[in-house]
């Protein structure tokens, strides 16, 4: 029987393991923090951003005016920016050179929703008409409106929602007041 003898040059060995196994793989590692540090960048922070995003339309029907900047959306509407939802039976929306200037619409009911931070709850929406001032974030439900956040809720004939100061006003109609359900803080209901 004979042995064969065999020398290990180690630092081939080395350089092998090196090109093969660690570059690879430290070049995962850093590529995989990378993408882990965009997603904590981007899920912290308040929503802002939204303004700046496509807005996205569907409807069972439309028409649209480019020179005037007028688009008219009829059935089963869905209005989408960023985390603002709108869903009415009539929508109407107006930019100004391609920007979002407002939007309208109408239903039995319009709903809505809108995450103002992705440390709070979403803020939801409804009543028979919508209108929503793209310049200064604020979004107006009039005609049985309501809004909820968590487990907190207020009615009354016409609402606002400042979505930039994170801010609801209400009115009362005629017969009605302005009713509101407010959760306690939930560290005190232990």
């Amino acid at each position: 029987m004979k042995l064969l003898n065999y020398s290990i040059d180690l630092k081939l060995v080395l350089k092998i393991f090196l090109k093969s196994f660690l570059k690879p793989f430290l070049k995962a590692c850093f590529i995989i923090g990378l993408a882990i540090s965009w997603f904590l960048l981007n899920t912290t922070k308040a929503l802002p951003e939204d303004k700046s995003l496509p807005m996205e339309l569907s409807s069972d029907s439309a028409d649209y005016d480019q020179i005037k900047g007028i688009g008219v959306y009829k059935g089963n509407v869905l209005v989408k920016q960023g985390s603002l939802e709108v869903y009415a039976d009539i929508g109407y929306i107006y930019t100004i050179d391609k920007v979002l200037d407002r939007i309208e619409a109408e239903g039995a009911p319009i709903k809505m929703k809108y995450l103002p931070d992705v440390n709070k709850e979403w803020v939801n929406g409804e009543g028979k008409i919508l209108h929503y001032d793209a310049k200064t974030g604020i979004i107006t439900i009039s005609k049985n409106a309501k809004f909820t956040q968590g487990g907190d809720v207020i009615t009354g004939d016409s609402m606002s929602y400042d979505t930039n100061n994170d801010i609801i006003r209400a009115k009362s109609g005629s017969n009605e007041r302005v009713k509101m359900i407010i959760q306690p803080n939930s560290e005190l209901r232990k």
